[in-house]
């Protein structure tokens, strides 16, 4: 819920903005139906659906996992109920072994399983995965979608994004090229495995989004690792892409072995190391065909350790006033009884002064 209202509150600060996630447009309903959303803490995703329970994202996007999320499918409006989206909580996600291991989000590719999986309807539904090893080309064309951030600011002359999300799923035709293209004409330097774009493109709230080339139709060809904005005659922004058909072998494998129980991880808890030009990157996670990264404590025990302190915590107040109670009527109960003995005492005394005895005292 926490989540949510982040959520809805970055949207409305962008209600009325035209420019779309970056020089693009407002994308059709159910054209992208294996587009997922979610949340690590403050930090805003996108995926997509490999299959019903099994979504693909970039590991910079689930590094710091800790606690299920909710996975959205379906959806296009965020601020609205479109009447199509679906919720589901994740299980558990699985980070590249060698993600980050340099320092330059190398391998930045992990998957999360889910606990139940979507329901099929022509909203939802997965995408295919590339072929294993083709011909990349060096240049073509490509489509994004996502909710990040739809408008760049300038401040002291340099280019940044400027925060906030989309209310409406957006979608941007982009060109993309080769690890030494962008080297040589952006001046971005890329990890073994990535292809970058260029012109129109994602944004920091788009990371982990799947991008569609054209020479590969209805698969994912890459997932969003990194954004930089360029001066260029333009003002380009350059993302930078996990090339999805090298990792098929690793998503194979990883997720088979995410259908088992998985043993239990702890979560990186160290702030995210500076790589991958000037964005956040991340630890070493290696060890063992897949880094997982699992919820350890048990929601039923955290909830009746919670229940059982708000218990103890009401009997000592009860207590407290019971005995505060107590108390002030004893200390009132002796009030009164010395009111009594004052007032005998003053009438006593008042009739031996009068020469009249005081009822009870006898002389002989």
């Amino acid at each position: 819920m926490f989540q949510k209202l982040i959520f809805v509150t970055l949207c409305i600060a962008f209600v009325g903005k035209t420019k779309a996630i970056i020089g693009g447009e407002d994308a059709g309903k159910n054209e992208f139906p294996w587009l997922v959303r979610f949340a690590v803490g403050e930090r805003f995703c996108s995926g997509a659906l490999l299959e019903m329970d099994l979504v693909l994202t970039s590991a910079t996007c689930v590094q710091y996992y800790v606690d299920p999320v909710d996975i959205v499918a379906g959806d296009h409006s965020p601020l609205g109920d479109d009447g199509t989206e679906q919720t589901q909580i994740s299980h558990y996600p699985i980070l590249h072994e060698d993600f980050n291991k340099n320092g330059q989000l190398e391998n930045d590719i992990a998957l999360i399983r889910l606990f139940t999986p979507f329901t099929v309807t022509p909203y939802v539904r997965p995408i295919r995965l590339p072929v294993a090893n083709p011909h990349l080309a060096d240049a073509g064309r490509a489509v994004l979608a996502g909710w990040g951030e739809t408008s760049v600011t300038s401040t002291d002359g340099n280019l940044r994004f400027f925060p906030g999300m989309s209310p409406i799923l957006q979608k941007a035709s982009l060109g993309y090229t080769n690890a030494s293209v962008c080297a040589q004409y952006f001046d971005v330097q890329l990890p073994e495995g990535q292809f970058c774009t260029h012109g129109n493109g994602g944004a920091p709230m788009d990371k982990g989004g799947p991008l569609l080339c054209d020479d590969q139709p209805g698969q994912v060809c890459g997932v969003l690792s990194n954004v930089w904005l360029k001066h260029t005659e333009n003002e380009t922004t350059v993302g930078s892409y996990v090339q999805v058909n090298k990792y098929i072998d690793w998503i194979s494998l990883n997720s088979l072995k995410a259908t088992t129980t998985p043993s239990p991880t702890v979560a990186p808890t160290t702030p995210p190391s500076q790589g991958g030009g000037g964005s956040e990157g991340g630890s070493d996670n290696s060890g063992g065909i897949g880094t997982i990264i699992v919820k350890v404590e048990n929601n039923t025990s955290t909830i009746m350790l919670i229940l059982l302190i708000a218990l103890c915590f009401i009997m000592i107040a009860t207590s407290g006033v019971l005995m505060w109670k107590f108390i002030s009527l004893k200390q009132e109960a002796r009030l009164t009884e010395s009111r009594i003995d004052l007032s005998r005492d003053f009438y006593r005394n008042s009739g031996a002064e009068a020469g009249n005895p005081p009822k009870g005292d006898y002389r002989v």
